[in-house]
């Protein structure tokens, strides 16, 4: 962001630790609200897939292979060089 040249009060922040809990609460909802599947047979299977990729997703971030996080920037007028 810094090597654009366009961008400036540039802050960035790790959200993992207040996102992580988000991953696996997704799974639960289903379990406990799984009318949407049990209406649609054919939803069984993408019901499935995305559970065991939320378990991945939380397990890459439970793991810190993964990292949620927060990026914001003010956008400066001034034009970029361009060499």
């Amino acid at each position: 962001m810094e090597s654009t040249e366009v961008l400036n009060d540039i802050i960035t922040d790790d959200w993992t630790p207040q996102t992580i809990a988000s991953w696996l609460h997704s799974i639960w909802a289903g379990v406990f609200d799984p009318w949407p599947v049990f209406s649609r047979p054919h939803l069984w299977w993408k019901t499935f897939r995305d559970g065991l990729t939320l378990v991945r997703m939380h397990k890459s971030f439970d793991s810190k292979l993964m990292e949620y996080g927060m990026m914001a920037a003010v956008k400066s007028n001034r034009r970029p060089f361009v060499g």
